[in-house]
């Protein structure tokens, strides 16, 4: 799967009169998705307890056509685990197709009456696609154990 090269020296003008602004906008345009006949698609990023990427796509007269957090797991949020890695990646290809993976290992211990650490690894594997008129499309599998 051919990954586009999104620019992320983009950066937003809190004083601009563009009203091309989102009421939830409060980062960095991270990317640009190339040039539709019907839309343009960005990439920005939201700020809680990580960075959470959203992809909002704006047809060609400034409305929102679709708007949607596209990460699918949750990296900072686990206070249970002890997180060795974790990985949240969200790739978007040429034909605008998007592939999700969400992948921890870590360790847990166990609330038995006899306490262990227990080793874990999870996933979520996930896809979607942005359609001919802008629409965001994404399908998020079960979480599921992993090697």
């Amino acid at each position: 799967m051919a990954k586009l090269n999104l620019d992320s020296r983009h950066s937003v003008d809190r004083n601009s009169n563009d009203t091309l602004f989102f009421d939830d906008f409060n980062g960095t345009v991270g990317g640009v998705l190339p040039d539709t006949s019907d839309y343009f698609g960005f990439i920005y990023y939201k700020v809680g307890d990580s960075i959470y990427p959203f992809l909002v796509t704006v047809d060609k007269k400034g409305k929102i056509v679709d708007r949607q957090g596209i990460g699918i797991g949750n990296c900072n949020g686990l206070l249970t685990v002890d997180v060795d890695s974790c990985l949240d990646r969200v790739t978007i290809n040429k034909e605008l197709q998007i592939a999700l993976l969400y992948k921890l290992r870590g360790s847990v211990q166990t609330k038995d009456s006899i306490p262990k650490t227990v080793k874990l690894c999870n996933q979520i594997i996930g896809s979607g696609r942005i359609t001919k008129n802008g629409k965001i499309e994404i399908t998020k599998g079960d979480l599921q154990m992993c090697e």
